[in-house]
């Protein structure tokens, strides 16, 4: 009789206890948030964003901002999605009408609701080169549409407004506002060279200056819920994050937002990361994913863990590439060909004193500068065939690969020709199926029987001119016969100098 009281008033206890824990539970109301000032206003696209600084004691599920020519947009209106969790978020907003007035502002979601910051006003501007001055951001950027694109060709069409943000946000991403840029667009004269002009109806970023300071970000972040043909010229990105992206124009995974940039051009742009350097980093500087045939060319690349990633689940290109880009100071990667197939790596210039990989808390890599391989992540895997790597400059420190070819199935219509490499500790030596093999091994496989190990004696690591010609290239065609020039650099809102190959055809990224 004892024990049926003592267990019957456990139990009471027990059920009082727990009305008690959830009455004292805080019920979840709407997050906080606020808008953060439209900036880098131009006549198709404006950044903003938002910061979430109180979660309403529930889990932020969806955040982003939202437009219209109205006042007060709702996520109903134009609207992207920019992660989850609470903190700051950037946004560009794409796909606007020149000369019109929009509302903008930022939202986020959890499940008691959806609350909404400050609206705010804000004009895009009304014709090429003209700047409203009623608008209360940096007008610094260009979003010119213009007649006509050099070969390669981009993928034509036009732009419609887009009504929806980026698929594949990095969770958790506590990004700060960008910082504009103050120099005009395009002093450097006249836009040439390989993707130049602007193509009718082109979406293009130019002239931008962005820095994050944030550990996880997710770039520069292009929506794609929309196809568009994007230009991202001229513009400067300078981030720390140890995750993430700096420019994240492509998807991770297969999905319905794939393909929306195809042919996107990526050219004149400088990419600077300031993390800190460890094997586990892969911070992508250039990333494309899941689509075909974009043109990456001119950009200038500093310290960046992954500098390019090329992905996809077995797509092919059919024109574009990777040509005429400085890769200074790669981390684990310089280029990153995953699943993709007939990618073209041309007349590039690969800068590594990056050491071999000990550790994953260290400096080092165990990749390739240019590493093919499968995705892997995918059932079945998808390999990379048809890469193709001609007429570029690989110059490394220590003794790591300069290109590896992860699976036998990547060796279907692979070529490398026409390179030169040098490597200031020995022989230089590539990764094939696994096995490390020397330069003289490689080349009884077949591969580079065309190129030559010898110092391009650079003038200085920096800008890496050859102290002169380098005729060791094969003729790519006129597409790709313009590269960068003796004299070129880089800055916001300017266009590096351009040179025509002229004679032999010349290796690396630097033409005399």
């Amino acid at each position: 009789m004892f024990n049926t009281f003592k267990i019957l008033f456990i139990v009471t206890a027990l059920f009082c206890l727990s009305l008690f824990v959830v009455s004292c539970k805080k019920k979840p109301t709407t997050p906080t948030i606020t808008t953060s000032d439209v900036i880098d206003i131009a006549q198709t696209t404006a950044a903003t964003g938002g910061e979430i600084t109180n979660d309403g004691n529930a889990d932020v599920t969806s955040r982003g901002v939202c437009w219209a020519t109205t006042l007060d947009p709702t996520i109903a209106n134009g609207s992207s999605i920019d992660g989850s969790g609470t903190g700051s978020f950037t946004t560009i907003i794409i796909g606007l009408n020149p000369g019109t007035v929009y509302y903008t502002r930022a939202y986020a979601t959890n499940s008691a609701g959806t609350s909404y910051g400050s609206d705010l006003q804000f004009t895009t501007l009304v014709s090429t080169g003209s700047i409203d001055s009623t608008s209360t951001a940096s007008t610094s950027s260009t979003t010119t549409p213009g007649t006509s694109v050099t070969t390669p060709p981009v993928t034509s069409g036009t732009t419609t407004p887009v009504t929806g943000g980026a698929t594949t946000p990095v969770t958790g991403v506590t990004t700060p506002p960008v910082t504009s840029v103050t120099t005009p667009p395009v002093t450097g004269g006249a836009i040439s060279g390989i993707g130049s002009g602007n193509n009718s109806g082109a979406v293009i970023i130019e002239g931008q200056t962005y820095v994050n300071s944030s550990s996880n970000w997710s770039g520069v972040n292009i929506p794609r819920s929309t196809a568009i043909n994007l230009i991202f010229r001229n513009n400067s990105i300078t981030s720390v994050n140890s995750e993430g992206y700096l420019l994240q124009g492509g998807d991770e995974s297969p999905g319905k937002n794939n393909n929306k940039l195809d042919g996107e051009i990526i050219t004149g742009n400088k990419f600077t990361w300031n993390g800190t350097n460890i094997a586990s980093t892969i911070t992508h500087g250039i990333f494309t994913g899941y689509n075909i045939n974009c043109i990456i060319v001119y950009n200038y690349l500093l310290r960046v863990p992954t500098g390019m990633v090329i992905k996809s689940n077995g797509m092919t290109y059919t024109t574009g590439g990777i040509a005429y880009n400085i890769i200074n100071h790669t981390g684990d990667i310089a280029v990153a060909i995953k699943g993709m197939n007939g990618v073209l790596v041309y007349n590039n210039t690969f800068y590594s004193d990056e050491v071999k990989f000990t550790s994953n808390s260290k400096p080092g890599t165990g990749y390739g500068i240019v590493d093919v391989f499968a995705n892997d992540g995918l059932s079945p895997k998808a390999y990379s065939k048809g890469a193709k790597i001609k007429n570029n400059i690989f110059y490394t420190v220590n003794q790591i690969f300069n290109i590896t070819i992860e699976d036998s199935q990547d060796m279907d219509g692979f070529e490398s020709d026409y390179n030169i490499f040098w490597c200031e500790a020995g022989t230089p030596v590539f990764n094939y199926l696994g096995k490390k093999k020397t330069f003289a091994e490689w080349q009884a496989l077949g591969y580079d029987t065309h190129s030559v190990v010898v110092n391009p004696n650079f003038n200085n690591l920096n800008d890496f001119v050859p102290s002169s010609r380098l005729d060791y290239g094969t003729d790519l065609g006129a597409a790709w016969q313009a590269g960068l020039s003796t004299n070129a650099s880089w800055s916001a809102g300017s266009t590096p100098a351009v040179a025509n190959q002229n004679g032999s055809w010349q290796v690396g990224a630097i033409l005399y």
